[in-house]
């Protein structure tokens, strides 16, 4: 009886992430996204690059609160309720298969780069590898399956090819690497240094995920609302594939951020206008990979060399797709 009130100790944790990843996927991202491909609503909006400032930041949230929510719920929990010990045995070592692992975890979740960044905090805390988690990071938003699959019915078929190469290099090539030059696997902390009841840690983590990451990712929100107004205006159709377009786009890309799928009104509403291809591409690799506010929230977490490493190859990656556009002549 007593190893069996162990067992059910044990496996008591685990049980109640995954519930809570399935309750909580299944209601914010799964429905909503089989729903909508179900009836091939490809309709997501008008496009955030002609929102007035405050409206910027206002219509991002209103997307994305939601999964901010289960995001922090999710860190709190892995961090809180998972056997350490689990986590680093399956991805503490720096290695090719903890990053590819952390990679593959990211496909369920669908979230963009600022929700999914409070539960790599989490799985940071808890003892996992960095690239593992830079993996499950990135790869959240840039190899989200729904989205994909959207972007395959709203655009010429190359914008996907594109886009699903590009995320399965950063998430399974850079992720990797970084972890390699910059390794950072911080030992797990032993389970007994917090010896208060399960509910009272989950509760404690949850609003420490909340007072630490919130405040300064609002912040930067309502901040971007009023830059993007000067550095990523209405693109006249004149600029076309300009060079100087594509830079803009790479580093607007690569600091904006967008609510899930927030990428493709944004590439039909450029092209629309007569925009080139080469900005287009290079706003949908980049501007879901990351942007400023997520990286704000994950700034301590991670090496810093890392992240900045990450940031300018996510930015490269941009640059690529963007010129591979305007190579195929899109």
């Amino acid at each position: 009886m007593r190893a069996m009130r162990l067992a059910a100790g044990r496996w008591s944790g685990p049980l109640i992430v995954a519930a809570l990843a399935v309750a909580g996927l299944g209601l914010v991202k799964w429905w909503p996204y089989g729903a909508r491909l179900a009836s091939s609503n490809l309709s997501f909006g008008g496009s955030l690059l002609d929102a007035p400032p405050l409206d910027y930041a206002a219509r991002y949230l209103v997307s994305v609160w939601t999964a901010m929510v289960l995001g922090i719920l999710l860190a709190a929990s892995v961090e809180t309720l998972l056997p350490r010990s689990w986590l680093a045995d399956l991805l503490g070592r720096v290695s090719l298969r903890s990053s590819a692992l952390g990679g593959l975890a990211a496909l369920p979740g669908m979230m963009c780069s600022c929700c999914a960044a409070p539960v790599a905090v989490g799985l940071r805390r808890s003892g996992v590898a960095s690239g593992a988690a830079l993996a499950f990071w990135i790869g959240n938003p840039t190899l989200n399956p729904a989205v994909l699959a959207f972007l395959l019915l709203a655009l010429p078929w190359q914008f996907t090819a594109i886009r699903l190469a590009a995320g399965l290099v950063l998430v399974f090539g850079v992720c990797y690497l970084a972890g390699r030059l910059v390794p950072d696997a911080p030992a797990p902390l032993p389970q007994d240094v917090d010896a208060r009841p399960a509910p009272a840690r989950l509760v404690s983590a949850i609003a420490r995920y909340a007072l630490t990451l919130l405040p300064g990712w609002l912040a930067l929100i309502v901040l971007l609302g009023f830059a993007r107004a000067w550095l990523l205006p209405s693109m006249p159709a004149v600029a076309a594939n300009d060079p100087l377009v594509l830079t803009v786009a790479v580093i607007g890309g690569t600091l904006f951020m967008i609510p899930t799928a927030g990428e493709i009104p944004i590439a039909q509403a450029l092209l629309a206008l007569g925009l080139g291809a080469g900005p287009v591409a290079a706003l949908i690799v980049t501007l879901p990979a990351l942007s400023l506010p997520s990286l704000a929230m994950v700034w301590r977490s991670f090496p810093r060399r890392m992240l900045l490493a990450t940031t300018v190859l996510v930015a490269f990656a941009g640059a690529l797709a963007g010129l591979s556009a305007t190579a195929l002549g899109l």
